[in-house]
């Protein structure tokens, strides 16, 4: 149902631009939107494989009504073409507990990602996004997709020094 795909350079959350596109639902009997991308040089993931964190923007737009209570879900889906890739669907934002008619930090943990086919790690290749959503939908303008990322976690050790003291006990010991 995604119609009207292009690039963005003056809405966006990170670098120069964003991905654009509007939503038709009179295009299929889907309650989604699919954007994808098979056409960028292969990047190697395998020092991710199943430790990665990936992060994108969603821009959800309130054109003339409140979207985000339509959206239901986002699937993100990362390998090598259609037959062979991960694919992993959240409920919520990163950056909130429901989706918002703002920009939401999408983040999928590979760890929690179901393999379909067998992809290649050292050449993924092709990824796809696609926004679930309610029959209520309507038809939008303005959906955004910005800034990938892909995150191994580390573990930090921070070391806190203040300046104050404080009461150790009720008797005053400092």
């Amino acid at each position: 149902d995604a119609t009207n795909v292009g690039t963005d350079t003056v809405t966006y959350q990170k670098n120069s631009g964003s991905i654009s596109f509007d939503v038709d639902v009179s295009q299929s009997s889907n309650n989604y939107a699919s954007i994808s991308n098979n056409g960028f040089t292969s990047v190697d993931l395998s020092s991710y494989l199943r430790t990665g964190i990936i992060r994108f923007w969603l821009f959800i737009p309130e054109v003339t009504q409140d979207t985000s209570i339509y959206v239901s879900s986002v699937v993100l889906r990362w390998g090598n073409d259609t037959s062979n890739y991960w694919s992993l669907t959240v409920d919520s934002p990163a950056n909130n507990r429901v989706f918002q008619d703002r920009w939401n930090l999408m983040q999928f943990d590979w760890k929690n990602a179901t393999e379909t086919g067998t992809v290649t790690e050292t050449a993924i290749d092709y990824l796809d996004v696609r926004i679930n959503y309610s029959a209520s939908q309507a038809d939008d303008n303005g959906f955004r997709i910005n800034d990938f990322k892909i995150y191994n976690p580390k573990e930090m050790k921070l070391v806190y020094f203040s300046n104050y003291t404080v009461r150790a006990t009720s008797s005053g010991v400092w």
